[in-house]
C-alpha cells in the first residue's frame, strides 16, 4: 500500500485514519442528536467533503489503495461508487450498496463540488440553501431542466433535418411491429405549406406503436362512442318510421273499410 505524501497530501493510512475518526463523531452524533442538531450533521459532511477533495489531489493509485484499505475494513465498492459514497458509507457505518441515505448525502456533496463551495464555507452554504433536501431537490430540478433543454435541442435539429433533406418513404414499405402491437407500425407524415402530405419516417417500434396508440386511446374512445351514439340514434329512427308506417297503414286499411 502506498504510504507517502504526494505535494504534501496527507497519505492513505492518514486519511483513512482521518475518515475513521469523523465516523466516530458520526456515531456519537447519531446516537446522541441524530433528531435534533442539523449542524451537528453538516459539520460532518464538512469534514467529509474535505476528505473528498484531498483524495481527488491525489493521484489515481492512492485513490486505489484507499478503496482497497476501506475494503479490507468490510466496506465494499465497485469500480462505478464515487468518492463521496465510499466516504460517506465509512463515516456513517453503512456498508450497503444501495442506500437512500447515503445516495442524498452524497448528491449535496457533489452539488457543493459542482458549486465551487470551499470546505470553510460548506456548513453556511449548506444552511442557507434550506438544507439537505432542499439541495437535493433542487439538484433534481437542475437536472430535469438540463434534460428538458437537451431533449429540445435534439428535437429541433431533428425537425430541421425531417422538414428539409430527409426523402420520402413508401408508405407499402411499413412493417408490422412484432411484440404486442403486431397489427400496427408508425409512419411520420411531413405536412408542406401547400397542405400536401408525404411520409417520411417509418416505424415498427412496439414500443413507440404502443406509445401513440396510448395518447390516442382518447381520441379512439371519443370515435366509438360517437360510432355507438349514430348506430343507437339510427335505431330509434328506424324504429320511429316502423311505427310512423305501421300507423299509416292501419289508418289506410280504417278508409278503405
Amino acid at each position: 500500500m502506498t504510504n507517502t505524501a504526494t505535494n504534501n497530501l496527507p497519505s492513505v493510512n492518514e486519511i483513512v485514519k482521518s475518515v475513521l475518526n469523523i465516523r466516530s463523531e458520526a456515531t456519537e452524533w447519531n446516537n446522541t442528536a441524530y433528531k435534533t442538531a442539523n449542524e451537528g450533521l453538516y459539520v460532518l459532511l464538512r469534514k467529509s467533503y474535505e476528505q473528498c477533495d484531498i483524495l481527488r489531489a491525489h493521484d489515481i493509485e492512492v485513490r486505489t489503495d484507499f478503496s482497497k484499505a476501506l475494503e479490507d475494513k468490510g466496506y465494499p465498492f465497485n469500480s462505478g461508487t464515487s468518492i463521496e459514497a465510499k466516504v460517506l458509507r465509512v463515516v456513517f457505518d453503512i456498508k450497503e450498496a444501495k442506500n437512500k441515505r447515503i445516495h442524498r448525502y452524497a448528491n449535496v456533496l457533489r452539488v457543493a463540488k459542482a458549486d465551487k463551495i470551499s470546505s470553510e464555507d460548506f456548513v453556511k452554504w449548506l444552511s442557507k440553501s434550506g438544507g439537505i433536501d432542499c439541495v437535493e431537490s433542487t439538484n433534481q430540478a437542475k437536472e430535469r431542466d438540463t434534460r428538458i433543454e437537451k431533449a429540445k435541442k435534439e428535437f429541433a435539429e431533428l425537425y430541421r433535418i425531417a422538414l428539409k433533406d430527409v426523402l420520402s418513404k413508401n408508405i407499402t414499405d411499413a412493417k408490422a411491429s412484432e411484440g404486442d402491437m403486431c397489427n400496427f407500425s408508425v409512419a411520420l407524415v411531413r405536412h408542406s405549406k401547400d397542405n400536401e402530405t408525404e411520409v417520411v419516417g417509418l416505424s415498427n417500434s412496439d414500443s413507440i406503436t404502443k406509445s401513440l396508440l396510448l395518447n390516442l386511446k382518447k381520441q379512439f374512445e371519443e370515435e366509438v362512442n360517437n360510432a355507438h351514439s349514430d348506430e343507437k340514434n339510427d335505431a330509434v329512427q328506424q324504429n320511429k318510421d316502423a311505427i310512423r308506417n305501421k300507423s299509416e297503414q292501419q289508418s289506410q286499411a280504417v278508409a278503405q273499410q
